[in-house]
């Protein structure tokens, strides 16, 4: 799983999402290819906010009756694991006649949580056969008679119930809360020996050592190195089918990755260097490059160069980076643990300026 991807944790929920928005409508009814079904209710869910741990927010479904009613219609909130009501009706019934809406509005809050969720709402509705008949004949009145005939015949067959849902994701990490999609995001925390009342956020490296373990990957050539010295390389590499810039852009995430590595076992003059040799490629990508610079001002404060540091999380805070926000949160954790709490908060702010679910920044700016 490339973690260095935008939305990468969103990815299972945000690919069911897309994979049902392009499906035709065919067949979802029973209808045959060619004249569509039409809807005959329309289900939506909203929230009021992005959801982050320990904070209630607001669920809303609306449903509307387009085509025919309801009678005694069971509807039900299907909600992730952790997520608890606070008041409102989960599941019910519903009355509605043609051209009525209802709205049903949850209060909830999550107790811990949920970095890849989502809310659903469905509606039970049972086939209007009169009212769908209809309303074909009055929207298909131009078509060929046969299609008509045919959708009309196969609404005629069908029983029961279909089932109408809609879907909202999001994402509520620990530290942040998104709604709708995760975008570009830091998922780790680094806790100096040196300072454990700052928690500097950074991106995370890839779990698992390579093959071979840290140390054979230590001094080795880098691919862009590699790639510069051989052109033909990069020839070879493409009739193979395979793409150099993947190539480098997997050697830069191996490098960032060893160079965490090495600042969670205390070798900070290693990780220094290594973060620094990866900010300074400005062919690296931009994700990367912030990463290791914000990981090169991590390794600086972890060495007691807290001046250094500082001055690179105020230069990345005042960058048009969607990261940005983590410089202003770090350069806030470096304030506070001098003791200047004042100036800290101030960075807080900026930090939930950027994303107003900053779970952990909102946290720091409680404490007193």
């Amino acid at each position: 799983m490339d973690i260095f991807s935008k939305g990468w944790v969103r990815l299972p929920v945000l690919a069911l999402v897309l994979l049902l928005s392009l499906m035709p409508n065919d067949g979802a009814y029973g209808d045959l290819p060619g004249l569509r079904l039409p809807d005959w209710i329309g289900v939506q869910v909203s929230l009021s906010g992005t959801p982050e741990v320990d904070r209630p927010f607001s669920v809303t479904g609306t449903v509307e009756v387009l085509i025919g009613e309801l009678k005694a219609a069971p509807y039900a909130f299907h909600l992730p694991d952790g997520l608890k009501v606070i008041s409102g009706v989960r599941q019910g019934e519903l009355t509605l006649k043609q051209g009525e809406s209802r709205r049903i509005e949850l209060r909830c809050q999550l107790s811990k949580a949920a970095p890849d969720a989502s809310l659903t709402l469905e509606v039970e509705a049972p086939y209007p056969i009169k009212a769908l008949t209809a309303e074909i004949d009055s929207r298909f009145e131009k078509e060929e008679d046969y299609e008509v005939g045919s959708l009309k015949r196969h609404l005629d067959s069908l029983k029961g119930s279909h089932i109408f849902s809609a879907m909202e994701p999001f994402s509520a990490r620990e530290e942040e809360g998104f709604d709708g999609h995760e975008e570009e995001a830091f998922t780790y925390y680094f806790r100096s020996t040196e300072t454990s009342d700052a928690r500097f956020a950074m991106l995370g490296g890839q779990v698992t050592p390579p093959p071979g373990g840290w140390k054979g990957s230590r001094e080795k050539e880098s691919a862009r190195d590699l790639l510069n010295r051989n052109p033909r390389l990069a020839e070879l590499l493409q009739k193979a089918g395979k793409s150099p810039e993947m190539l480098i852009e997997e050697d830069d995430r191996q490098t960032y990755s060893l160079a965490l590595e090495e600042l969670k076992s205390g070798q900070q003059v290693e990780a220094l260097k290594r973060f620094r040799s990866l900010a300074a490629v400005t062919s690296a990508g931009s994700t990367i490059q912030f990463a290791a610079t914000n990981g090169e001002a991590v390794a600086l404060f972890a060495s007691g160069e807290s001046s250094q540091a500082e001055a690179i999380w105020n230069r990345l805070g005042r960058s048009d980076s969607p990261l940005s926000r983590y410089a202003h949160f770090n350069f806030g954790e470096a304030l506070r643990a001098r003791g200047d709490r004042t100036a800290a908060e101030t960075e807080y702010k900026q930090a939930l300026k950027l994303n107003q679910a900053y779970t952990l920044a909102r946290r720091r700016l409680s404490e007193r």
